[in-house]
């Protein structure tokens, strides 16, 4: 995926943010109606396993792989990105402190703007498919676009928390690649 790519698709996160802020209500109320009980342990499962700290411990394992593999730039950007986007998320959902839905199927605490699942999620999976060479690196696209639903219908997030994550997401990959770029010439694929 090219940089306009990811800037396009940047560009039309925005506009579907903009739009889904008329949509979370409609959603957070009607979500409960897709609950099961077996279906519900999954998704608390899946929402554990894609947790920000085991995101951010995947991109320090999947780092130091890549650093013992010769791959540095690789590993700098992989680790860069996932730490930023890790401090963005605390950063932002202290100056917003939007309240999380009601009716969440599991407790979350934290503010909830935006979905720290989702930006992380976003910045690691992105920052591996561009990394990446082997074709199944665009399940990736996939995962992340799960992890956004499993927000959601867990409850715990307002669609456009979710659509915010996506965003903030791409655009962290972005501004990673660039830099990388400027101090690499560009991060090989391997």
């Amino acid at each position: 995926m090219n940089k306009k790519k990811l800037i396009l698709i940047s560009i039309l996160s925005l506009i579907l943010l903009l739009v889904s802020f008329k949509l979370d209500n409609v959603i957070s109320n009607n979500i409960s109606q897709l609950w099961n009980p077996i279906l519900n342990n999954i998704m608390i499962i899946i929402s554990y396993l894609f947790d920000s700290i085991n995101i951010i411990l995947a991109s320090l394992i999947m780092s130091i792989i890549l650093f013992y593999k010769k791959k540095k730039q690789q590993a700098l950007f992989l680790l860069s990105t996932t730490i930023l986007g890790a401090v963005l998320v605390i950063i932002i959902k202290e100056i917003v402190q939007r309240a999380r839905p009601i009716n969440q199927l599991v407790l979350e605490s934290s503010y909830s703007f935006p979905s720290g699942h989702v930006v992380l999620s976003t910045v690691f999976f992105i920052s591996l498919f561009l990394i990446l060479k082997n074709k199944l690196k665009y399940l990736l696209i996939l995962v992340i676009i799960f992890i956004g639903f499993n927000r959601i219908y867990l409850n715990v997030h307002w669609f456009s928390d979710v659509i915010a994550g996506f965003f903030l997401g791409l655009i962290i990959v972005i501004l990673g690649k660039s830099v990388s770029t400027k101090l690499f010439c560009d991060i090989p694929i391997i």
